[in-house]
């Protein structure tokens, strides 16, 4: 169903770690009346446009921006490890860990990865 914004009451209560981009909140509606023009049952309604765009199924279209998240959530990761390698110590040569090969080596390899 669709109802115009200023009939939502947006419920701050989601705090996940990783997932601010995602916008995500709670909501409410309290006696709202919404036309049938403004309902859509993606599982039994015809496509109201006949492309091959609109015969996609409901959930694999709506599971398609899983993907910008995963990335997302792998860009913050890799920029943590960067970041606690420049500043972490190896006790044993008193050297950052970022100087160590291996490590130079998983980040580089990752960067060649992504745009």
């Amino acid at each position: 169903m669709l109802v115009p914004a200023k009939d939502v009451e947006v419920i701050d209560t989601w705090f996940v770690g990783g997932m601010r981009g995602t916008g995500s909140q709670d909501f409410a509606v309290h006696d709202v009346f919404v036309p049938t023009a403004y309902t859509l049952n993606g599982v039994d309604d015809a496509p109201l446009h006949s492309g091959p765009l609109y015969r996609l199924p409901l959930i694999p279209t709506l599971c398609s921006g899983l993907g910008p998240l995963a990335l997302g959530i792998a860009r913050g990761a890799i920029d943590g490890f960067v970041e606690l390698m420049a500043t972490k110590i190896d006790l044993f040569t008193g050297t950052a860990l970022r100087e160590r090969l291996r490590v130079q080596e998983r980040v580089a390899n990752w960067r060649t990865c992504t745009p």
